[in-house]
């Protein structure tokens, strides 16, 4: 049996809606033409949408109210419940700004407890994923996130755990590597600099950039932060929501890596694209972890037992590297891969189904009908080619790599049952 007892998940995240119809009327007559009045319209559906599918009015029984003090960085509106932990909504007035979307900012202890009172309410287990999973409308918006927070929880392990690792760290012998051998530098250690009220109570060690140094601009923080620290003195410290879990362990020591920018782009595209649920999902954000992240023997050249551990959790995942280019980079088979698993043409066409059940063929005639439609509008706007021609400009050799149109085929169909 192993001496890690290792739980993986999300914390915070902050998620963006994009209006499918804000780009479209942009795209046919200019932003200019796009009017207050249509794009608050256009907000409003989303917000909408999004409160019914999410149901989180319903789950912690309070409504959004109109909120200044807990607006989010470059948005001038937002909404947010009443005394509740940070869960707010944001987005701007001014038409012009309609490609920073509405964002939806999840605070640690919000998300906790929105997971927790979920499946109090209806049964159902709730995760990053799900709820990707039950917020998507392709119609209405596109989904991506701006930060996302994976965590590595170890609990009742050596109390000690993170001095001894710095002290190895410190004397060389152990070094700290991402997965293609690069080395990761340790920013800062301490044993109590961050503030909890009146004292000062957390030991933990940082990589990355927590926020611009002096004289550096915002656009040059790292895509990535990695924090591990002794989340049981931070739990009891602040008597958070997370301080009756940690009475009941020795010790709880959590590795959390903050993904934003490109990084986190890379993140929407893999988890809209494969969904990964209960057991893929604690591999895929032990493979993230790891990918960025591992502490190496220098003498054996081998990862420390707690690296090795996280490995062989994460062994078998289907996920490679993440792709850092743009957002609109996701290729073809993922692009497939969604139309079929999130789009809404299957639930769609199960509707029609159940509804003219006394009539025969409904399925093949909602089939033809949509192949039909699809032919009769091909003809995308200007902005929306030159996003497909930047697409063909930098996948299309890529993606002819893989064979004859058959093959791609083939390959598609494998990758769905990933």
């Amino acid at each position: 049996m192993s001496k890690f007892n290792f739980v993986f998940g999300c914390d915070e995240f902050t998620v963006v809606l994009f209006s499918q119809e804000a780009e479209s009327f942009v795209g046919e007559f200019g932003v200019q033409n796009l009017t207050a009045e249509l794009w608050s319209d256009m907000v409003n559906k989303i917000i909408v949408y999004f409160l019914r599918s999410s149901k989180i009015e319903e789950i912690f029984k309070t409504k959004f109210v109109e909120c200044d003090y807990k607006k989010f960085h470059g948005y001038h509106r937002s909404i947010s419940l009443q005394y509740k932990p940070l869960l707010s909504i944001n987005w701007n007035d001014n038409p012009k700004l309609y490609t920073s979307g509405v964002c939806v900012r999840f605070s640690a202890e919000s998300w906790n407890l929105y997971m927790r009172d979920y499946q109090e309410a209806t049964g159902d287990t709730m995760s990053i994923t799900s709820f990707l999973e039950i917020i998507q409308n392709i119609e209405l918006y596109t989904t991506r996130f701006s930060r996302i927070d994976f965590y590595a929880d170890l609990f009742d392990y050596d109390k000690d755990f993170i001095d001894k690792l710095n002290q190895d760290i410190d004397n060389n012998k152990i070094v700290i590597r991402d997965a293609t051998g690069k080395l990761v530098l340790k920013n800062k250690y301490s044993q109590g600099d961050k503030k909890i009220g009146k004292e000062l109570h957390m030991r933990s060690l940082r990589f990355g950039s927590r926020k611009p140094e002096k004289g550096e601009k915002s656009k040059d923080r790292s895509d990535l932060e990695a924090n591990l620290y002794d989340k049981k003195q931070e739990a009891q410290a602040a008597n958070n929501f997370s301080a009756e879990k940690a009475e009941k362990h020795i010790s709880w020591f959590r590795l959390e890596l903050k993904f934003r920018r490109n990084k986190v782009h890379a993140i929407s595209n893999e988890l809209l694209s494969n969904l990964p649920k209960d057991d893929m999902l604690k591999k895929y954000i032990a493979h993230r972890i790891t990918s960025e992240l591992q502490f190496i023997n220098e003498e054996t050249k081998q990862p420390i037992e707690y690296t090795k551990e996280m490995l062989e959790i994460a062994s078998g995942a289907p996920f490679g590297a993440l792709s850092t280019s743009s957002h609109r980079d996701s290729d073809l088979c993922r692009s497939i891969k969604y139309l079929i698993k999130i789009s809404g043409y299957n639930s769609t066409r199960y509707k029609a189904e159940k509804v003219w059940d006394d009539e025969e063929n409904v399925g093949q005639r909602f089939d033809d009908f949509f192949i039909k439609i699809c032919q009769e509008n091909l003809v995308a706007s200007p902005k929306k080619i030159k996003d497909l021609d930047y697409w063909l400009s930098r996948h299309k050799d890529e993606t002819r790599r893989i064979g004859t149109f058959d093959d791609f085929l083939n390959e598609v169909e494998k990758r769905l049952y990933l």
